[in-house]
C-alpha cells in the first residue's frame, strides 16, 4: 500500500498538511467500519430458513452445488434427483461460478440453511476491502474510503448481500482483479499478478457480464503497453506486464471457449442462444423509453438512488478525462460498460428482476471515488493559489478550512442520504425475500413453507423417498432444499400403501378448493400446521390433528442469525385441541370438544363457538366479553350479509403481526365470498429522495377458516404478518360478493402503518 503521508502530499501537491492526514485517518476507519457493517449485514439472518421470492434462487444454486458433489459432474441442475441428471437436463444459460462456490460450501458445511448463503456471504465480505485496496492505489485514502462507504450503503448491495446469484461472485472477483491489476501496474510484484489472474478467472466464471468487464481493461492494457507512447503512462516491467496481459486474456477467452465446448457436448448451444433471444427481447427500444417505464424508474430509484446516478453522471466523464494520464480510471468505465450491457441488452431480465442493475453498484462507487479525487485535486489547486497569492496565514487557513468543509459536506451529505435509503431497503428486502413490490400482488416471507417442508420430512429417510406436493403449493427452491429430496407434483391425493416412499404429501390449504380439502380431511390422516397440511396417504381418515405452532419474536441472537424481520417458529408435536376442533368443524368431520380449559385469545374464541353449538348462551356471552377485552382496538364495522369486523390487534416488532377479529350474526349465510386488505402509500418517510411504491398492495392472506365456511353467531380471526412498505401506508378493507358496510365509508380504513 502507498504510505498515507505520501498520498497526502500527492493530493495537495505541496507541503504536508497535517489536517488532511487527520482526515485520512478518520476516513480510513470509517471505511473499515463500513466493511465490518457490510459483512455483518451479509451474515444477518443467514442461519434461518431460506425464503421464497428472488432469494429462493440461492437455495436452487445450493442444490446444484450438492449435485456437483454427489454426482461428481461439472454441470448445473437445480433440483434433487434419484440419479444423475442427463445432459439434456443441464442448465446452460450462465457460467457455473456460483454453483462451484456452493459445492465448496457444501463440502465445508454440509446441508444447512447457512450453506445456501455461504458463497454470497464470502463474496460480500471480500468485496469492500478489495475495492478499498484498489482505491488506495488509484486515488489515495480519502477517495478510496468514500468509494468503499458508497459501495457498502448502495441499497442494491445491502439488499442482496447474502443473495447467492450470479452478481455477487462477479463483483467480488472483478474487484479482486482490479486490486491485483493496480498492484501489477504499480509494483510488478508476483502476488498481485496471481491475485489479478484469480480475479479474472472468477469474474469470467461468475457471469457473462464479467467477460464484458474484463474486455475493456485487457484491451486498454494492450494499447497502453504496445500501441500508445510509453511516455503517456510511464515505464513498466515488460515481463510482468506481458504475463498480466496473457493471464487476463487466457482467463477470459479460455472460460468462454470452455463453456461453449461444455454446452456443445450437452447439445445445449441452441438452448443458450434461445435464452438470450428471450432475455434480449425488446432491447431494440430506445434507452430513454426503457428508462422511463414506470416500474423501471421505481426499481432504479430505490435500488441505486439518485445519489448513484449523480455519482456516475459526474464521476464517469471525469474518469474518461483522467484516463489520459491515470490508467486505473479504466475500471469505473469497464464496470459501466458491463452494467449497461447487462441492463439494456437483456431487457426482458431487467423488466422482471429488481436486482438486474446490480453491476451499477461498483460502477457508482468507483465513480464516487474518481469524483472525490478530482474534488481534492481541485481543492489542492485553490490552497496552493492562496498560499502564493497572499502571505496572510489566517487567509491561507480560511481557504484551506473552507475548501475542506465544502468537499466534506459535498461528499458526506450524499453518503448520509445513501445510507438513509440503503438501510430501510435492506430491511424491506429481507422481509419480502427480495421481491419488494411484486406488482401489488400478495406475498409472504415464505419461511413457513421451507420450515414446514423440513419438518414434514425430518423423520423420513432421504434415500429413495420423494416429496409429493399437491398442485398450486408454492414449492420453490427454498422448500425443496428444506425437503432435501426429489419431489413430484400431483393433481389429487390418492391412497398409498404403508411401504410407499411417497406416502407423505404436502398441501397448502390457501390454494385449494374447499371441496378438495374436505375430501382430503375425510379420507386420510392429516397433521395441520396453520394453513399447511402433512397428509399421510397410508392412513385412512378421518384422522385430523392440528399441531401447536409456536410463533414468537426472536431473541437478540436469533434476531442476528435466524430472523430479524419475521417471527421465529417452532412446530410442536403436541396437539392444539381448540384448533383441531375448529378445522374439523369447518371440514364437516366429527369434532369432539376439547377437555382442557381455554387460555389464548383463539382458545377463548373457539370455546365461545363450542358453547354456542352446545346451546350454552351464558358461557358463550362470558367468553365473547373476554375476547372483546383482549382486542387492542374496537372497530365494530357492520357489513351487509350478517358480518361484522369487531376489532383489530397490531403488534409491532421485528415482524408486524396483525389480527382481524370477525363475528357473524344469526342472519349470516355461508357463501363463496372473500375479502382483501388493500394498502397504498400515502406519505414518504423523511429525507426520502426517490419515487415510492405506487402499487396498491394486497396485505392479508386467505384466512385459515374462510368466510365460505363461517357459521352464524360465531367468532373468527385472521392473524398474519404484515409486510409493511417504506413510508406511511393506509389499508382499506374490501369485500367481494357485493358485501359492503351498512353505513359510512364503503371501503373503510382499518389499518395505518408508519
Amino acid at each position: 500500500m502507498i504510505p498515507t503521508s505520501s498520498i497526502g502530499k500527492w493530493l495537495a501537491r505541496g507541503p504536508r498538511e497535517p489536517k488532511l492526514e487527520g482526515a485520512e485517518r478518520v476516513m480510513h476507519w470509517l471505511a473499515v467500519a463500513s466493511c465490518l457493517f457490510f459483512g455483518a449485514v451479509a451474515f444477518w439472518e443467514s442461519f434461518g430458513a431460506a425464503r421464497t421470492g428472488h432469494v429462493s434462487t440461492s437455495a436452487g444454486y445450493a442444490i446444484a452445488g450438492e449435485n456437483m458433489v454427489h454426482w461428481r459432474k461439472f454441470a448445473v441442475y437445480a433440483g434433487y434427483l434419484a440419479k444423475p441428471a442427463n445432459p439434456d437436463q443441464y442448465y446452460c444459460h450462465h457460467p457455473y461460478g456460483i454453483t462451484f462456490l456452493d459445492a465448496i460450501a457444501y463440502l465445508l458445511f454440509g446441508h444447512h440453511w447457512f450453506t445456501t448463503r455461504a458463497a454470497a456471504i464470502f463474496c460480500s465480505v471480500i468485496s469492500p476491502p478489495f475495492l478499498y485496496g484498489f482505491g488506495r492505489r488509484a486515488w489515495g485514502v480519502i477517495p478510496a474510503s468514500v468509494a468503499t462507504i458508497f459501495f457498502c450503503f448502495v441499497p442494491i448491495d445491502l439488499s442482496f448481500s447474502n443473495f447467492g446469484n450470479l452478481e455477487e461472485p462477479t463483483i467480488a472477483f472483478g474487484l479482486l482483479f482490479a486490486w491485483g491489476t493496480a498492484g501489477v501496474w504499480q509494483t510488478s510484484k508476483t502476488r498481485y499478478l496471481v491475485a489479478s489472474a484469480i480475479g479474472a478467472l472468477g469474474a469470467a466464471n461468475g457471469d457473462w457480464a464479467g467477460l464484458v468487464f474484463l474486455g475493456p481493461v485487457v484491451v486498454f492494457g494492450f494499447f497502453r503497453a504496445y500501441v500508445l507512447p510509453r511516455r503517456w503512462y510511464g515505464r513498466l516491467d515488460e515481463r510482468t506486464y506481458a504475463r498480466w496481459f496473457a493471464y487476463g486474456m487466457a482467463m477470459a477467452i479460455g472460460t468462454l471457449v470452455g463453456y461453449l465446448v461444455l454446452f456443445g457436448k450437452a447439445d445445449k448451444i441452441n438452448d443458450l442462444v434461445g435464452s438470450y433471444h428471450l432475455r434480449s427481447s425488446g432491447a431494440e427500444a430506445a434507452i430513454t423509453d426503457q428508462l422511463n417505464a414506470q416500474r423501471r424508474k421505481l426499481w432504479l430509484g430505490v435500488m441505486l438512488t439518485p445519489i448513484s446516478f449523480g455519482a456516475m453522471g459526474a464521476g464517469l466523464p471525469l474518469a474518461a478525462i483522467r484516463l489520459l494520464k491515470k490508467p486505473l480510471e479504466i475500471f469505473p468505465l469497464a464496470w459501466f460498460l458491463a452494467a449497461s450491457f447487462q441492463y439494456f441488452v437483456f431487457k426482458q431480465g431487467a423488466d422482471i428482476h429488481i436486482f438486474w442493475p446490480h453491476y451499477y453498484a461498483p460502477t457508482a462507487a468507483l465513480a464516487a471515488g474518481t469524483l472525490t479525487a478530482s474534488l481534492l485535486c481541485g481543492r489542492g489547486v485553490l490552497v496552493r493559489f492562496a498560499q502564493r497569492a497572499t502571505a496572510k496565514i489566517r487567509l491561507q487557513r480560511f481557504v484551506a478550512v473552507s475548501t475542506a468543509l465544502v468537499v466534506g459536506l459535498g461528499v458526506g451529505i450524499p453518503l448520509f442520504l445513501l445510507a438513509r435509503m440503503g438501510v430501510p431497503m435492506l430491511v424491506q428486502s429481507r422481509k419480502t425475500g427480495g421481491q419488494f413490490d411484486q406488482g401489488g400482488k400478495f406475498i409472504t416471507t415464505g419461511a413457513d413453507l421451507a420450515e414446514f417442508a423440513q419438518w414434514a420430512y425430518a423423520n423420513v429417510a432421504t434415500q429413495g423417498s420423494t416429496v409429493q406436493v399437491l398442485e398450486r403449493y408454492e414449492y420453490y427452491f427454498s422448500s425443496e432444499y428444506g425437503g432435501n429430496r426429489p419431489y413430484t407434483r400431483v393433481n389429487s391425493i390418492t391412497a398409498a400403501k404403508p411401504d410407499d416412499v411417497q406416502r407423505i404429501a404436502l398441501v397448502d390449504t390457501r390454494t385449494q378448493s374447499q371441496k378438495d380439502l374436505e375430501n382430503i380431511a375425510k379420507n386420510f390422516g392429516v397433521e395441520s400446521v396453520g394453513p399447511l397440511w402433512r397428509v399421510d396417504r397410508a392412513v385412512k381418515g378421518p384422522a385430523f390433528t392440528a399441531l401447536r405452532l409456536e410463533e414468537r419474536e426472536p431473541n437478540p441472537l436469533e434476531w442476528m442469525f435466524i430472523s430479524g424481520t419475521d417471527l421465529v417458529r417452532k412446530i410442536s408435536r403436541d396437539e392444539d385441541p381448540y384448533q383441531t376442533w375448529e378445522i374439523r368443524d369447518a371440514m364437516n368431520i366429527p369434532a369432539p370438544a376439547p377437555t382442557v380449559p381455554p387460555v389464548s385469545v383463539d382458545d377463548l374464541r373457539i370455546a365461545h363457538n363450542i358453547a354456542l353449538r352446545d346451546g350454552d348462551a351464558a358461557r358463550a356471552g362470558d367468553l365473547a366479553s373476554k375476547v372483546a377485552g383482549m382486542m387492542q382496538r374496537r372497530l365494530d364495522l357492520q357489513y351487509t350479509g350478517g358480518i361484522r369486523l369487531d376489532g383489530i390487534d397490531v403488534h409491532y416488532g421485528p415482524a408486524i403481526v396483525v389480527t382481524l377479529f370477525w363475528s357473524t350474526d344469526q342472519g349470516y349465510k355461508p357463501s363463496d365470498l372473500s375479502y382483501q386488505l388493500k394498502c397504498k402509500i400515502i406519505a414518504p418517510p423523511r429525507l426520502w429522495k426517490t419515487q415510492l411504491d405506487y402499487f396498491e398492495k394486497e396485505l392479508a392472506p386467505v384466512p385459515l377458516i374462510r368466510p365460505a365456511n363461517w357459521k352464524a353467531n360465531r367468532l373468527y380471526t385472521n392473524r398474519f404478518t404484515a409486510l409493511h412498505r417504506i413510508g406511511k401506508e393506509e389499508c382499506r378493507l374490501w369485500f367481494s360478493g357485493g358485501l359492503h358496510p351498512v353505513s359510512g365509508d364503503q371501503n373503510p380504513v382499518v389499518l395505518t402503518m408508519d
